[in-house]
């Protein structure tokens, strides 16, 4: 019974990330500019949804677990997989080493 408890609360771990994911579908479903030259063809508001949130949920999750090698704390493991998955990775990169930098200016 043990077990089957401890294999549901893996699953509420990742709860977060698909929460993460929804919304980042959301705002990149929104903000999508269906007569730019680089769409070439035009897909449903709905089928953008799906393709933006899975997305979002697939690289949310994979950081997440990868930062879960490094034995960073549950809640940075959740705030960075969001930064990554909403802004990008190399977005993200320059917002972490400025806040890295700020924390070392205050020293």
């Amino acid at each position: 019974m043990q077990e089957l408890i401890n294999h549901y609360l893996i699953y509420l771990e990742l709860l977060p990330l698909l929460f993460i994911g929804i919304i980042c579908g959301v705002y990149n479903c929104l903000h999508y500019n269906e007569y730019s030259e680089e769409n070439q063809q035009v897909l449903t508001p709905f089928l953008l949804f799906i393709k933006y949130a899975t997305s979002s949920c697939v690289v949310s999750s994979a950081i997440f677990f990868i930062l879960d090698l490094a034995n960073i704390s549950y809640e940075a493991r959740v705030g960075i997989a969001a930064l990554v998955s909403f802004l990008g990775i190399d977005k993200a990169i320059e917002m972490i080493e400025k806040i890295l930098n700020l924390k070392n200016h205050v020293k």
